[in-house]
């Protein structure tokens, strides 16, 4: 199923740069920095990591108390924090400035995650709410990566439409090593989809994470 994914998406790559040339219509932000929305980037490559990723500005919001701690806790680790919009990446600019590496969320082709995998090599991938992009989950359990969810929501629209691709929607959850839902009817939800009840995220388990060698 997944490979049946990668061609619809490699399908509409010429199309990409058109639509964020689109959007910067009413944004002038989507034309810069394309090119890092396909893992090329002008930062140097990194020992490790903790990569954050908020899609936008209400993630980004979300992620904020969680970011403060982590650089209070692992002075010594660079907290990657990724977006998808302009919007996601001003307010994290603004409030973090250069105490966090801010980077556009590439594209979930093979090619780009992988590259992007090994330019910032994560210790711990933390999605903020719910972003379910499968090669960014393959591909990080492939290395190892733990994966949380934090946060984690499933609208009811969202749960519909993924209950359509059973198999593939499982798949994906079984790369993910927690889930922290924001109420009992999000959890019941993805339980409903296929996820193990025992994957429950605490404090001292990313503790032991990020004390461990990286993965690769």
């Amino acid at each position: 199923m997944r490979h049946l994914y990668n061609l619809l998406l490699y399908l509409v790559l010429p199309f990409l740069p058109l639509r964020l040339l689109w959007k910067s219509r009413k944004n002038p932000a989507y034309r810069m920095r394309i090119a890092e929305r396909f893992a090329f980037f002008g930062s140097p490559a990194l020992k490790n990591s903790i990569w954050i990723h908020a899609v936008s500005v209400g993630e980004s919001i979300s992620a904020i108390p969680l970011i403060k701690e982590l650089i209070s806790t692992y002075p010594n680790t660079t907290i990657v924090v990724t977006t998808m919009t302009p919007t996601g990446a001003d307010r994290i600019q603004k409030i973090f400035g250069k105490q966090v590496l801010q980077l556009y969320v590439p594209y979930d082709y093979p090619f780009a995650v992988k590259k992007f995998l090994r330019h910032i090599k994560p210790k711990l991938l933390v999605i903020m709410e719910t972003e379910l992009w499968p090669n960014i989950l393959h591909y990080s359990s492939q290395r190892k990566i733990p994966i949380v969810i934090a946060n984690a929501r499933l609208s009811k629209k969202s749960f519909a439409n993924y209950k359509k691709a059973p198999s593939f929607i499982k798949s994906a959850l079984n790369c993910i090593t927690s889930v922290a839902a924001q109420s009992k009817t999000d959890a019941e939800r993805f339980l409903a989809l296929g996820l193990d009840p025992k994957k429950i995220i605490n404090r001292e388990w990313i503790d032991d994470v990020l004390e461990k060698d990286p993965p690769w």
